[in-house]
């Protein structure tokens, strides 16, 4: 009779097989719940991670070159700006108080990078989008935007200040300045202008005013849903308003009236030694001058006309200063 080994059973293996399903089965509902959590928080996650660098290059921009022209009432530049491409669009004045819109060929910096930034939770006013044309006045046609853009960089208020995004825009309205106070801003026969007007009983004279308009924002965190907000106080001083110089000249028929002196302002330049400080420099009719921007500790913002023939907005009991 032949012994028979007896047979062995391989409990190790059914454990080992088992331990690789388990961790299979683990692996599995680990990617499960990593591929939910992408499908979940990623989106806002890149959002904000777009938006963030989109403010990054907003908080460092310069403009595309050295002299770039933010705002120019000079009528052949203009022509040139708006064949650009883009790059310049047409600046309306609006009436305050009654009446309508009208343009002027005035010429203003639109760059895309600020679009964002016209948003109605920021600006406060409906904007025309970029790519609109006007449809009436002798400029049909010409390229429309939102208002132009003067500055657009990150400033610091002196002491512990936290940065801050400042944009600045220009906005231009149709007002009325009384009489007497538009000597400094007229140049050629001012006194017979005024004895002309004094005759006919105006004690007004319709006058283009320029709004050096600032918007300070907190910027945006990392945070998915954290936006740049709005936190400058509401001021109602007139350190940013300035009258557009003009000239009198006699018309066919006799008649003294007003005409605009060309105005070109270039875009802004931060200082580097300051922090707090920007500048912008300007010329009216070839005479230059400078505009400095300083944002204050509490968020505010400072204009002071340095030099040139530029001057502030005299005061007036009527000031029409209402800054979306």
């Amino acid at each position: 009779m032949t012994d028979t080994a007896p047979a062995t059973i391989d409990y190790g293996r059914d454990v080992r097989s088992r331990r690789r399903l388990l961790r299979r089965a683990a692996i599995g509902l680990i990617l499960c719940v990593i591929i939910a959590a992408a499908w979940r928080f990623a989106p806002p996650v890149w959002s904000q991670f777009e938006l963030c660098r989109l403010q990054a290059r907003m908080m460092r921009f310069t403009p595309p070159a050295a002299d770039t022209v933010a705002l120019t009432t000079y009528p052949v530049e203009c022509d040139r700006l708006f064949a650009a491409g883009g790059t310049h669009a047409l600046v309306d004045v609006q009436y305050i108080g009654s009446g309508g819109p009208y343009s002027e060929k005035i010429a203003g910096f639109v760059p895309t990078i600020a679009d964002p930034l016209y948003g109605p939770d920021v600006w406060g006013i409906i904007e025309r989008p970029r790519g609109a044309t006007l449809s009436h006045h002798e400029m049909q046609g010409a390229p429309l935007g939102p208002s132009p853009t003067l500055f657009l960089h990150a400033r610091r208020a002196p002491g512990r200040a936290p940065r801050r995004l400042v944009h600045v825009t220009a906005m231009l309205y149709r007002d009325n300045m009384p009489l007497a106070d538009t000597r400094a801003d007229v140049s050629g026969y001012w006194e017979g202008f005024e004895q002309q007007q004094r005759a006919i009983g105006e004690t007004e004279v319709p006058w283009i005013r320029l709004s050096l308009v600032s918007r300070v924002l907190q910027p945006a965190f990392w945070r998915p849903g954290s936006r740049w907000t709005r936190v400058e106080p509401a001021t109602t001083g007139h350190s940013g308003e300035i009258p557009m110089p003009a000239h009198v000249y006699a018309a066919a028929d006799g008649r003294l009236s007003l005409e605009p002196v060309p105005l070109r302002i270039r875009a802004g330049v931060a200082d580097p030694a300051d922090d707090a400080r920007f500048t912008l420099d300007y010329d009216v009719a070839g005479a230059a001058g400078v505009i400095e921007g300083r944002l204050n500790a509490n968020d505010s913002v400072t204009w002071t006309i340095l030099s040139g023939p530029l001057r502030p907005w005299p005061p007036q009991r009527n000031f029409w200063g209402v800054i979306p």
